[in-house]
């Protein structure tokens, strides 16, 4: 499992694609706790579009811990709604 960065900029986004891929390309699964996401919605938008040209679709796994209905809704466009699981943790 890996987590996306709590916050980053755009350029740190894309160079959090490629791991993206690799972890989701051997099967693992990709949390994003989006509680703790402190960037603005240019580096989400930029993770969604890594999301996009990086994974494939039909093996990925991500979960979403604390998102909103416009979160999943932007992940559901990008053809991930199947694999979309919401994630809930406490402590």
């Amino acid at each position: 499992m890996i987590k996306a960065p709590a916050r980053a900029d755009v350029a740190q986004m894309e160079a959090f694609a490629p791991l993206v891929k690799e972890v989701c390309d051997a099967g693992g699964t990709m949390s994003i706790n989006c509680a703790e996401m402190t960037y603005l919605g240019a580096a989400m938008a930029q993770l969604l579009l890594a999301c996009q040209k990086t994974i494939d679709t039909k093996t990925a796994r991500i979960e979403l811990h604390s998102a909103s209905e416009s979160v999943r809704h932007d992940f559901e466009t990008l053809g991930l709604s199947a694999q979309l699981r919401e994630w809930t943790s406490h402590g």
